[in-house]
């Protein structure tokens, strides 16, 4: 038996208007999941998927999360490589791509959550990848006002590592030691 949701019936009534079809129905699709109904909220999905406007990169999110947790893999790795095939630097869809699929999309979804990612429990989750994957050190680190450099380097194995920053005409080495109290310790080690 279906739970009734907040709202769920106001989102109902608009289905009926042609300019919000598909965004209901992905709004719907969403509630659905929210409230357990996997099986439901699949079909609204998969409906979103097949009509126009195209489908964007959430749609094939949504209706991965769902396919995944009614059990059906390989569906939810292909909606996944849809969506990122639509938008290489979506977060959202990165983000599930690192949790299920093959080592090397798993892989590379670490690499570009690591770059762009600023949640630590997702960054740790991706240095593990990594570092289940034979890498032992990661990073990232942008260049703020013109001349001051802020990142981070996670590493597995001594307590200290050299840096090297080299800006093309000079070169300087950075010894960092271990913070095991930092947010992202967990991920390689250091």
């Amino acid at each position: 038996m279906r739970t009734a949701v907040a709202g769920e019936a106001a989102l109902i009534a608009q289905l009926d208007h042609p300019s919000r079809h598909a965004d209901i129905l992905t709004r719907l699709a969403a509630v659905r999941l929210a409230a357990g109904d996997l099986e439901t909220g699949l079909v609204l999905a998969g409906r979103r998927c097949r009509i126009a406007p195209l489908p964007g990169t959430l749609d094939f999110v949504l209706r991965a999360e769902l396919l995944r947790r009614l059990c059906h893999e390989r569906e939810a790795e292909a909606d996944i490589k849809t969506a990122l095939d639509l938008e290489p630097d979506d977060l959202l869809a990165n983000r599930k791509q690192l949790s299920f699929g093959p080592e090397d999309r798993r892989s590379a979804a670490a690499l570009h959550l690591i770059a762009f990612d600023r949640e630590p429990s997702v960054v740790v989750a991706a240095l593990k990848v990594l570092a289940d994957g034979g890498i032992a050190r990661a990073g990232s680190a942008a260049i703020m006002d013109g001349n001051r450099i802020e990142g981070w380097v996670a590493w597995s194995g001594n307590d200290q590592l050299d840096v090297n920053i080299d800006d093309g005409l000079t070169s300087h080495t950075l010894r960092i030691a271990t913070d095991r109290d930092h947010a992202l310790s967990g991920g390689m080690g250091h």
